[in-house]
């Protein structure tokens, strides 16, 4: 999901104030989870862990509050690694001003084709409201 919808999920209260949501790992109790420490690199929802990432797209319908969630078993799908990681480098690009240029890129395709119904996509207005 993209991070506007993840913090939206975590600041969503209801109407006595309390938060709909506890971001709590496994094992954590929402009285003694730290919602805010779950900000970091894990984020767990419900027990599941959350992955956030701003290439989901927010302007999605008529207006741009807009998002997509993608909900799967993510060990059915197959990563398909096509090419090694290649580093090049070219010193002649900034030549004037000492400086070496390098670029890094790996080639790798994902597929959810094995198992289509271990996956599904939710959306809908709201989710990527600022």
């Amino acid at each position: 999901m993209h991070p506007r919808t993840w913090t939206r999920i975590l600041l969503a209260k209801d109407t006595s104030g309390a938060y709909y949501m506890s971001p709590s790992a496994p094992g954590e109790s929402y009285v003694t989870g730290n919602r805010t420490a779950q900000q970091g690199p894990a984020k767990f929802l419900w027990g599941y862990r959350v992955i956030t990432t701003n290439r989901m797209p927010t302007n999605l319908g008529a207006g741009t509050n807009e998002s997509r969630v993608i909900i799967g078993d993510f060990s059915e799908a197959l990563i398909l690694d096509r090419q090694g990681i290649t580093v090049d480098e070219s010193p002649h690009v900034y030549f004037t001003t000492n400086q070496t240029v390098f670029r890094a890129e790996e080639r790798v395709g994902f597929t959810a084709a094995r198992t289509p119904a271990a996956f599904n996509v939710v959306g809908g207005a709201g989710l990527a409201a600022g």
